[in-house]
């Protein structure tokens, strides 16, 4: 496999063939472009790779200042292919450190480590991988064997694979709009298309910062001075992106008590801090995966939505070719969204609206929904259902005005006071509009409608009403206002 990857055709090229460098040679035009990238890759990362060897020079040295880049590609590997392989915490008594190791089709009753066992010891043992087990990276290929209905097919037959690769050929081009009219020079203006490309990709990495890793807890970079200690000193007040906050969500700890690191404690009737809670949900969420990426569910295919995602990704990625225009307009509205002048003095600061959006007023409109969430997907069927309003909407939405003309128009709407002020009656008229409505159908009225809608404070107060009533504000709206 490792032979066939510099060369593109069925048949091997030998080590000392005339047709290595030979630029005349078809052999040699069909060699494969990528596999550099990767060799410069792993080089680079086993360049800075450093083993300190134990004092009696005998074993593994568990304890010493090591520096393996390629060890995180190693267990990125391991983890595609799970569970085809599986990670022992404790490979042998004592150990403090946990060993990936591949599950083969018949151990023969020679334990865990089965797969160390030399053939002729032991000829029975079937070092073939579990047949019964499917890992992630062949998902991603196929559901069944030989079908090749996969992801990655799907977007090999498109012209996204074919763009992705030229790109990856021409930011390795020289000359033109590639080379740095001065590579000496620290004016962006001077540089090359490849540096600044790799330029963005390195703020949009060194903003995203973590205080928990191995690197950072020996002080590789400090010890060896290879970079910058900004780029690992998190400071949220110019911007950076604090993974702490989002592994602590999401990965959690026992401690924190929430996150994936209980998600199975609480599930496990051995565990300490088993809840007595099942499955079932999801299973379900697990199920309804598989309807969603696959036409072999119990659906047949109806709810599957693989193929429309790539054909979008392959329209928005290779059906149109983006001018200097196009990208700048692009970054002016990126900027727009996420930055603001603030005081008119070309100061830019970057504003906390979003972030009190999702981490102040979500959690609390979550909380105030928990115990409606049937209610929420009951709706949410009835206005998906085939035929319904969101098809028919779709379907029947078209407009003489272009772009340029209906734009500006939503720009000026959300801008309006009626709506960007928080304490436009609009909010309130249209809290009293939904109470109408759950009063025409004969529902109850919520018990929590008085504490969110109308005991907010000026946010929701009636008695900022327009004189017409709660359809006053619609018909602000609805009228030719704007």
């Amino acid at each position: 496999p490792i032979a066939r990857m510099a060369f593109i055709q069925p048949t091997l090229v030998a080590s000392n063939s005339s047709d290595i460098g030979n630029e005349s040679s078809t052999t040699w035009q069909n060699r494969n472009k990528l596999l550099p990238i990767v060799i410069a890759l792993a080089g680079d990362l086993h360049g800075k790779s450093y083993y300190e060897p134990p004092a009696s020079g005998n074993w593994y040295n568990f304890s010493g200042n090591h520096r393996y880049p390629l060890k995180h590609m190693r267990e990125l590997l391991a983890m595609m292919v799970s569970p085809m392989t599986r990670y022992y915490k404790t490979p042998y008594t004592g150990a403090s450190k946990g060993w990936w190791v591949p599950q083969i089709q018949d151990p023969h009753g020679r334990g865990t480590y089965a797969f160390f066992t030399p053939k002729p010891i032991d000829g029975a043992v079937n070092f073939y991988p579990t047949s019964s087990l499917k890992s992630m990276g062949g998902l991603m290929v196929e559901t069944s064997a030989a079908a090749a209905d996969g992801l990655i097919p799907a977007l090999a037959s498109t012209g996204t694979t074919s763009k992705l690769l030229a790109l990856l050929q021409r930011l390795g081009a020289s000359g033109g709009v590639y080379d740095d009219v001065d590579k000496t020079s620290s004016d962006y203006n001077l540089w090359g298309a490849r540096r600044k490309v790799f330029y963005g990709l390195e703020q949009i990495i060194t903003n995203i910062k973590l205080s928990k890793s191995t690197e950072l807890s020996r002080d590789y970079f400090g010890t060896a001075s290879l970079y910058p200690s900004w780029m690992f000193t998190v400071d949220e007040s110019r911007g950076d992106i604090n993974l702490d906050t989002v592994l602590d969500e999401a990965i959690g700890t026992d401690a924190l008590k929430k996150g994936l690191a209980v998600f199975v404690d609480y599930r496990d009737p051995a565990h300490a801090n088993y809840k007595n809670w099942d499955w079932t949900n999801f299973n379900r969420m697990i199920s309804a995966l598989g309807e969603l990426s696959s036409t072999k569910g119990t659906s047949a295919g109806r709810y599957a939505m693989s193929e429309e995602l790539v054909f979008i990704t392959d329209k928005l990625l290779t059906s149109f070719k983006a001018t200097p225009e196009h990208l700048k307009a692009l970054r002016h509205t990126l900027g727009i969204i996420v930055t603001e002048d603030a005081d008119q003095n070309s100061t830019w600061e970057y504003p906390d609206d979003l972030s009190d959006v999702l981490f102040g007023e979500l959690p609390y409109i979550l909380e105030a929904n928990a115990g409606h969430n049937r209610a929420f997907l009951d709706f949410a069927s009835l206005f998906l259902v085939e035929g319904g309003f969101a098809e028919y909407l779709v379907g029947a939405m078209n407009s003489s005005y272009s772009f340029s003309e209906i734009i500006p128009d939503i720009y000026r709407f959300l801008g309006d006071d009626l709506v960007a002020n928080p304490n436009s009656p609009l909010w309130s008229d249209i809290a009293d509009l939904l109470l109408d409505v759950t009063n025409v159908l004969g529902l109850p009225e919520p018990a929590w409608f008085d504490e969110i809608f109308q005991d907010n404070g000026p946010d929701f107060n009636k008695a900022q009403a327009y004189p017409g009533g709660a359809y006053q504000s619609l018909g602000e709206i609805l009228s030719n206002r704007y």
